[in-house]
């Protein structure tokens, strides 16, 4: 009988020795290479939304500046809790060693969203009667718009008198707001929450004489000055500008943002809405 010698196909043991870490190799360089690249489309969209928040905040502020009576050194309206910087009754100050740079304006109350054509502002119901065309004679409803850094967060929160649904000839569009899951009388609403990843000199704000000065008040924005010092110096300003600086780790990636504007407020009214 005759055997023909045949060789049997596959891979010896010397071969499989060569090439298995070669292929292992080869695997972990592509597997390597999709996490590198699903961290940098990660990190790419976290650094656009941290971008976008960013802007959004600057333009929200810039808003609110062009339409408010004026600067505040802390706010002008007796805090009913939980509306105050603890969820309690403390005072927001906008220049406080502990708790950083806040940005308080006093804001008129409208009838419909002040960015409308359509709104006007709510007068108090008296002297003059509502229906009166005198109505602009009487005091106008005051509220305060409070920017300030918790948690590494920036909010917005909009305090109001406790009888500010009643006291005008209206009620108020804007509404008074509290920390999310805060429940009270005045918590109509929730704060909005800008920008994360905001530490407490994350948020920097100067004043200026005008809008074409470069040189800021310095005493305006110290917070070495008592309330009353750094609103004599307020009353001088009409111009300020906010700088926002906002940092994130997103997959081992560590991203940053910043922007900054600068808004012109008349600041000729800085008076309360009695309380």
């Amino acid at each position: 009988m005759n055997i023909k010698n045949y060789r049997k196909h596959g891979f010896t043991v010397v071969e499989i020795l060569i090439i298995v870490p070669i292929v292992i190799l080869v695997i972990g360089v592509f597997i390597n290479v999709i996490v590198s690249m699903t961290g940098d489309v990660f990190a790419t969209r976290a650094s656009n939304a941290l971008a976008y928040n960013t802007q959004d905040a600057l333009n929200r502020i810039e808003q609110d500046v062009n339409l408010s009576g004026g600067y505040l050194a802390t706010n002008n309206i007796s805090l009913t809790s939980p509306q105050g910087y603890n969820d309690d009754a403390t005072n927001f100050h906008n220049a406080d060693a502990t708790n950083g740079t806040m940005l308080i304006l006093n804001v008129y109350a409208t009838t419909t969203n002040p960015l409308t054509s359509t709104r006007n502002v709510v007068y108090e119901n008296g002297p003059n009667a509502c229906n009166s065309t005198q109505v602009n004679q009487n005091r106008p409803i005051m509220m305060n718009i409070i920017y300030f850094v918790k948690g590494n967060t920036l909010w917005r929160r909009v305090v109001a008198p406790s009888n500010y649904a009643t006291i005008g000839c209206s009620v108020p569009w804007q509404q008074p707001s509290c920390a999310p899951n805060i429940s009270g009388s005045l918590c109509k609403t929730q704060d909005i929450r800008l920008v994360d990843g905001v530490s407490a000199n994350g948020f920097d704000v100067s004043y200026y004489t005008n809008a074409s000065s470069s040189t800021a008040n310095t005493i305006a924005s110290n917070n070495s000055q008592s309330d009353s010092e750094r609103l004599a110096a307020l009353k001088t300003t009409s111009a300020m500008s906010v700088t926002i600086s906002a940092t994130s780790t997103i997959a081992g990636r560590d991203i940053s943002q910043s922007g900054t504007i600068r808004a012109v407020s008349q600041n000729n009214n800085i008076s309360s809405t009695t309380n």
